[in-house]
């Protein structure tokens, strides 16, 4: 053990030696000359070995063995007169099971729940695995306000990859042009994604009209009562509800087309959260360019029957498609706004990504991104149309 005693054991030697944080000397053997090399670390004794192998004390053959699995690292530690204590493990480095059994057991309760469950409730659907190794994954550490290659926050190069990556799988997946249509992938859900529209492309009190509530449609295209304004889309914009037939239960196109031509919105609102039927974009358009307002989709019941072609796609008539992305697509809770490129709003891309952030968001939620864009291989593959 003499190259030992006459180790040096500063800081700066420690770092030369492949010492991570996960690991350090023990003070007693610092202040008594390092004469046996005591350590205590969270990394087992292969940290120590590659320690010992700088420092000349193994050989690199051994170290290769110990890494192979060849030799008993533990073992060739103890050969060389030191002792390596695992300290007890902070609560981050256990698991859920060992740090909370509470939450554990419930979790356990949820997935049996599920597990012999016949889902049919429409906003739910069961995610992929892939998606959930994204979810639980060190992408949730990572905080990246802005827009790829434009972050107040360094650290963002996987990051920015990450998102353009998910942004160009969504256009794929809907077949769209990136020199016709953008997408802002960051919205938390579909609601969030909603009023991020609204900000980007309306005023204080422009109006709006929905499908209403009763007739299927969702509580921010503007639902309100006789008694109360609902949601936020009610309380900041003048919004107008449609309807459907009493008897079909289809859209009266024609009774909002006199309504549109009264009430003169600055958008129209199409999708629902329960309406059955196919959705006729063709009409709402005509119907939209009539009174000059903005038509929006919102298809976030319906997105993965569009993505597959089993539903018409909004994207031939309207300026603004929005989703969420863990009901038919299968994916993650999040939500998605694609734009189209227009001398009409010809700076909609600025407005809808400063609308998501900063104006409503703070930093998005990368795991997230991550489970969409692997989702969205997926959404592409032939097995996902017969799904």
């Amino acid at each position: 053990m003499e190259a030992a005693e006459k180790a040096n054991t500063s800081d700066e030697a420690f770092k030369a030696w492949g010492i991570e944080v996960g690991a350090q000397m023990c003070q007693r053997c610092v202040d008594g000359g390092a004469p046996g090399l005591h350590f205590y670390t969270l990394n087992l004794e292969k940290v120590v070995l590659g320690v010992l192998a700088k420092m000349g004390l193994i050989t690199t053959e051994q170290l290769a063995q110990c890494s192979a699995g060849e030799a008993d690292a533990k073992h060739m530690v103890s050969a060389q007169g030191i002792t390596v204590d695992k300290r007890p493990q902070l609560p981050g480095n256990r698991s859920l099971e060992e740090a909370d059994p509470v939450m554990h057991g419930l979790l356990q309760e949820e997935k049996a729940r599920q597990m012999r469950s016949i889902e049919l409730i429409a906003s739910e659907n069961f995610t992929s695995r892939a998606v959930m190794e994204c979810l639980g994954s060190i992408l949730t550490n990572k905080y990246s306000e802005g827009q790829p290659n434009a972050r107040y926050y360094g650290g963002n190069e996987v990051i920015d990859k990450i998102e353009n990556l998910c942004k160009d799988r969504a256009l794929k997946a809907f077949e769209l042009n990136e020199k016709e249509w953008g997408v802002n992938v960051q919205p938390y859900s579909g609601s969030p994604a909603n009023f991020a529209v609204y900000t980007a492309l309306l005023t204080p009190h422009s109006r709006v009209m929905g499908l209403g509530l009763p007739s299927g449609g969702h509580l921010t295209h503007g639902y309100y009562t006789a008694k109360k304004k609902i949601s936020a889309t009610s309380i900041y914009f003048e919004s107008l509800p449609y309807g459907v037939h009493p008897e079909t239960g289809i859209i009266e196109y024609e009774e909002l087309r006199k309504q549109a031509l009264i009430f003169r919105p600055a958008m129209i609102l199409c999708g629902a959260s329960a309406y059955p039927r196919t959705i006729d974009f063709a009409k709402f358009r005509s119907i939209a360019d009539e009174v000059g307002a903005i038509l929006m989709a919102d298809i976030a019941h319906i997105s993965g029957l569009v993505a597959t072609k089993q539903h018409p796609s909004p994207f031939e008539h309207c300026d603004v498609v929005t989703t969420t992305t863990h009901k038919s697509l299968r994916g993650p809770r999040s939500g998605m706004i694609f734009f189209k490129y227009s001398d009409a709003i010809p700076d909609i891309k600025e407005r809808i990504d400063m609308a998501v952030f900063p104006a409503l968001q703070g930093g998005p939620h990368n795991h997230q991104i991550g489970g969409l864009a692997a989702q969205l291989v997926e959404v592409m593959t032939p097995e996902f149309v017969e799904y």
